[in-house]
């Protein structure tokens, strides 16, 4: 089956907007009387529905969430969305996608007025037939009532098609059209409506060494990179070669593990003949006595040494997790 149209989040997918969406939260806590100078810790806002993020962390209830929006949007109109960036890629890979077919659309719980002004701010508006947000008093805000929105004004087409994910790698799932995001909002808002669901692990809110959801990344150009690996104008393609990525990546550190140990173990056997030949048979004795201790040392070694050539990838394994949670 053919995936000719592409839904995609804005923020953390098609642009950053963390230095926006962070000051503009530091400015709305700052008047309920919350000083916040970490703006790391306010990255979780990206993304979310403001009001329940508000809820969510700060325990605030729904009408001191209303108001705290409000000065939210004090901030960000004139300043905050402004302080944004598109990701390098994006544009150039927009384009190659609408030539190549694809249909594409924006479905955002951002406020579809920001929404707009964002994509004609950096100039990739007209790349999109199809552009849903939430609306200023609050409605619309959840993903899956903005994605069914965007498959409502895309048409019948959009939601047609034969086959599952699992028979193209990514899921569970029938419809002609893919939802592209980075958290799992996102990916709820479209699985919630049956499309494939594809996620992105560039903008550091995710990890680049995972592709759970299906797309990988250090910037835009890892949804180039992705769609590139399909066939036929749009199949996803399922290749030996992504298998056996996956079990060398499995099988690494056990490998790393054996090598290390046997060349201990024979680097240990020399040391020791040339030990007893400089040293006497004192030391020979001393190593024989304590060869269990050794041994263990050696499997510690050759066991750290192994975990250390996989420990960036479980760690952009955790991020991701963290991302998407």
């Amino acid at each position: 089956m053919e995936y000719k149209y592409l839904l995609f989040d804005l923020d953390g997918t098609l642009t950053d907007p963390k230095e926006g969406i962070t000051t503009s939260v530091q400015y709305a806590l700052r008047a309920f009387g919350i000083e916040e100078p970490d703006l790391e810790k306010l990255k979780p806002f990206i993304g979310p529905p403001l009001q329940s993020s508000f809820m969510d962390f700060y325990g605030f209830d729904e009408e001191k969430a209303k108001r705290a929006v409000e000065k939210y949007r004090e901030w960000f109109r004139p300043k905050g969305i402004y302080q944004n960036a598109i990701y390098p890629g994006i544009e150039e890979v927009l384009s190659r996608l609408k030539a190549g077919g694809k249909v594409l659309a924006v479905a955002s719980s951002k406020p579809q007025i920001f929404v707009e002004q964002v994509l004609r701010h950096f100039g990739i508006y007209d790349y999109f037939t199809v552009i849903v947000g939430s609306e200023l008093d609050g409605r619309r805000d959840k993903k899956e009532e903005v994605v069914e929105e965007a498959l409502r004004q895309l048409g019948g087409e959009a939601v047609k098609g034969e086959g599952t994910e699992e028979e193209h790698g990514l899921g569970s799932g029938n419809l002609a059209a893919v939802m592209i995001g980075d958290r799992k909002f996102d990916i709820a808002g479209g699985k919630a409506h049956g499309l494939v669901t594809v996620g992105v692990a560039f903008g550091g809110r995710g990890g680049t060494g995972s592709c759970r959801c299906g797309l990988c990344g250090t910037d835009g150009r890892g949804i180039g990179e992705a769609f590139d690996a399909m066939k036929d104008n749009g199949r996803i393609k399922t290749t030996q070669e992504s298998s056996f990525r996956k079990t060398v990546n499995i099988l690494l550190p056990f490998l790393i593990y054996f090598v290390v140990h046997d060349l201990a173990q024979i680097l240990l056997a020399f040391l020791v003949n040339f030990s007893m030949g400089a040293f006497g048979n004192g030391y020979g004795e001393f190593m024989t006595k304590n060869a269990s201790t050794v041994s263990g040392l050696l499997n510690a070694l050759s066991l750290a040494i192994g975990m250390a050539a996989v420990w960036p990838m479980a760690r952009m394994e955790l991020k991701w997790a963290k991302g998407l949670g």
